[in-house]
């Protein structure tokens, strides 16, 4: 009898342990879907296994593909909601399209704003702060002019993502993944890469 006890309260804590981790997986309660557990067994197992996950900082329901990777389509990466998990915490920031940029890059964007100073398409306005700013010193105004412009180059989309939003097309970086929205709000794709976006926005900049 007492045998047959101890079995009972260990099938009942086995099942609550189990529901409760799944639960805890899927970004639900976990104490809570562990009582249900313990009580229905399998039965609260089942049920929540065709649960979709849900994300813990807007609360609303995912795939489960998004659950695992820890991301969501309304508000990025939630991994850095898992302190503890060092290993799924992934960076978010807007990244600068040339952070550290090679030589031969930086090069090119100071031949471009030298080349730009030095014909019709210097900004009149932005010259005329400078010089301004500098008290009349062409030399210095021109430098400071120069600088700029390389710095907001520096931080200017690549061609292809310009061309895609030209064409009605939402482009932006989400927690570690790049998201392209079709124009209207239709299908929504995601890319790992910058590469794989650009690959992709040739088929979608000819059609």
């Amino acid at each position: 009898m007492e045998l047959a006890f101890v079995i009972k309260l260990l099938a009942v804590v086995f099942w609550g342990v189990v529901v409760g981790l799944l639960a805890k997986r899927m970004n639900r309660n976990p104490w809570g879907w562990g009582v249900a557990g313990a009580l229905s067994w399998f039965i609260a197992l089942v049920v929540l296994a065709f649960l979709p996950y849900k994300c813990p900082k807007c609360e609303k329901s995912i795939t489960n593909k998004q659950g695992k990777d820890k991301f969501c389509p309304s508000c990025g990466s939630f991994a850095a909601v898992y302190p503890d998990r060092k290993e799924e915490q992934i960076p978010r920031h807007t990244p600068n399209f040339l952070e550290q940029p090679n030589a031969e890059k930086n090069e090119l964007y100071w031949s471009k704003a030298l080349t730009e100073f030095e014909s019709e398409s210097r900004r009149p306005g932005l010259w005329a702060r400078l010089f301004a700013e500098a008290d009349g010193n062409e030399a210095v105004a021109k430098a400071a002019y120069l600088k700029t412009r390389v710095a907001e180059l520096e931080h200017e989309p690549p061609a292809f993502i310009s061309a895609l939003r030209t064409k009605g097309y939402k482009v932006e970086f989400a927690g570690s993944r790049w998201l392209l929205v079709s124009p209207g709000g239709g299908s929504t794709s995601y890319f790992s890469s910058l590469d794989d976006l650009e690959r992709e926005s040739v088929f979608r900049l000819k059609t």
